[in-house]
């Protein structure tokens, strides 16, 4: 009785490791979106020419 005790609790802290793991993964691959403001685009047929309303050229 107490060897079915002992593996299920072996599986079930082997399942939330492995829920805390890929958690902790996902969180690393996960793409994250930049924000960008200020920023004014312009094209002429195939160039295109960006760049923020602050600078001095």
């Amino acid at each position: 009785m107490e060897e079915i005790t002992t593996e299920i609790i072996l599986k079930v802290l082997g399942i939330v490791a492995l829920i805390i793991g890929g958690g902790a993964l996902y969180s690393k691959i996960k793409k994250r979106s930049t924000v960008q403001k200020d920023i004014t685009i312009t094209g002429n047929q195939n160039k295109i020419i960006g760049g923020d309303d602050k600078s001095t050229s």
